[in-house]
């Protein structure tokens, strides 16, 4: 029964319209971009090198106010020093400022001010900007429904390997949605791409797939997935 209840599930997940996915929210630790981690002991050098200007200092000194760690928590001063990183074209900071005015979190909601630094960031190739851009375009939140949108900033980060986008991909593909014709090779490969990385809809609906598909669409995917994994990486 439960092979059963998690087969229909994985169908549901492919047939349900519309798409809908969610924003991925600033991480409760410094993104590895950075290479900075912000222990209480280094509150006094990241201020001295933040007050001088130096974007990591900053990001890392505002987390350090985002999560309470060594200093008092204040979410309006983290902003602020995400704010100067991001002034002086930080990806990671231009992302961390994006999903602040998207959730409101230590300054008013700005829907519209959130889109403009995940443009900003998504442009220098920050995976997570780009998650958010093409759920946003898809939804119509803080922007006006744009396919076209949708799919350049979806397919940017799953060829980066963000899971979640990889997933959204499938959909898409699987669905015909975002302006994509319908594709049943390149729906299994970006299933079979982010089941690798543990998104568990991803899972179920390859499972499902695999129940439609002949031998030789299933082979084409598999193959797709496997060149796709051992390619060089880089940043789109």
């Amino acid at each position: 029964m439960k092979s059963l209840t998690r087969c229909l599930l994985a169908t549901a997940l492919l047939y349900a319209s519309p798409l809908i996915a969610t924003p991925q929210v600033p991480p409760a630790t410094l993104p590895t971009a950075a290479s900075v981690a912000a222990p209480p002991a280094n509150i006094a050098l990241f201020q001295t090198q933040a007050e001088k200007g130096d974007p990591l200092a900053q990001i890392a000194l505002g987390i350090a106010y985002q999560k309470g760690d060594g200093v008092p928590q204040n979410i309006a001063t983290a902003v602020a020093w995400w704010y100067k990183a991001a002034e002086q074209g930080n990806d990671v900071a231009q992302y961390l400022l994006g999903a602040a005015y998207d959730g409101g979190d230590g300054v008013a909601q700005n829907k519209p001010e959130a889109i403009k630094w995940w443009l900003k960031s998504a442009e220098q190739g920050n995976v997570n900007a780009q998650h958010n851009l093409g759920v946003a375009y898809h939804n119509g939140d803080g922007v006006a429904v744009s396919a076209a949108d949708a799919l350049k900033w979806s397919e940017k980060a799953a060829e980066q390997g963000d899971a979640d986008s990889q997933y959204f991909m499938g959909i898409a593909n699987h669905n015909g949605n975002m302006g994509l014709p319908k594709n049943m090779v390149q729906a299994y490969k970006w299933f079979e791409l982010a089941a690798a990385k543990g998104n568990a809809e991803a899972k179920l609906a390859k499972e499902a797939m695999e129940k439609s598909m002949n031998t030789v669409q299933l082979a084409q995917a598999k193959k797709l997935a496997e060149d796709w994994q051992n390619r060089p990486a880089k940043k789109y």
